[in-house]
């Protein structure tokens, strides 16, 4: 599986554009960013690895991990360029969404931990 990380929020259109031109499943996961004081995800729920290892059953998927920003940037704050952006409209994090070169297909809200077993779900459907 190949894992794209991305920081800057203007270039997801691109980075999207892209991956979708491979053929490949992409799918994006839309985190937090690591708190610098912590170093660890300031939005507990966001544990990369559970993607990772969830995609990765996937012939030739690709993961694109979308970084929210710092709390402060994101928590509260209706006009952050994921929630207002026209294909995105990101509710909350972690969120999954799979896209192909129609755009988005389905998208999958984790609000904690243990609906991860939805993640199951969500991956068996696209297999």
């Amino acid at each position: 599986m190949k894992t794209v990380q991305l920081y800057d929020i203007p270039k997801f259109d691109q980075i999207i554009e892209e991956q979708v031109a491979t053929g490949n499943p992409v799918f994006t996961v839309f985190l937090s960013d690591i708190d610098p004081e912590t170093s660890q995800y300031w939005c507990p729920d966001c544990l990369t690895h559970t993607f990772v290892k969830l995609f990765g059953s996937i012939d030739n998927a690709i993961l694109v991990e979308c970084f929210v920003g710092p709390k402060s940037g994101y928590k509260n704050v209706p006009t952050h360029p994921y929630r207002v952006h026209p294909k995105v409209q990101l509710k909350a994090i972690p969120t999954i969404m799979l896209w192909n070169k129609d755009g988005l297909v389905k998208s999958l809200i984790i609000e904690t931990i243990e609906q991860c077993e939805m993640l199951d779900e969500f991956v068996k459907s696209i297999n």
